[in-house]
């Protein structure tokens, strides 16, 4: 008797005894993983910090993982948040596409 249910936003299945991530939600992660790759010479700050919450807020289906892989997009975006201005601009180094691809087995990340 398999029994899944979607609760919170995470898929519940309590005869395998797991936690996941449903397929909308993975979906929006590539989307904004997508967009956020495409503009890393110049993204809005906004939208990285749009990106780490999505990263941080699958913590419980993944792990203490989300918030390793977060703390470089979280770094670069530092100064903005203590200025509390989210409405600028940053540039992404070659170390968001390491980050982005440890979420390719779970999320199916392009990277």
């Amino acid at each position: 008797m398999e029994c899944r249910i979607k609760l919170l936003g995470f898929v519940l299945d309590t005869e395998s005894m797991t936690i996941d991530v449903p397929e909308g939600r993975r979906a929006k992660f590539r989307a904004r993983a997508d967009d956020v790759w495409k503009r890393r010479a110049r993204v809005p700050v906004r939208t990285i910090r749009q990106l780490a919450g999505q990263i941080m807020s699958m913590q419980l289906a993944f792990g203490l993982v989300c918030r390793l892989r977060s703390r470089y997009l979280l770094h670069a975006v530092k100064d903005a948040a203590q200025r509390h201005g989210y409405s600028g601009f940053t540039a992404l180094g070659s170390y968001l596409h390491a980050t982005l691809r440890g979420f390719r087995p779970c999320c199916g990340c392009y990277c």
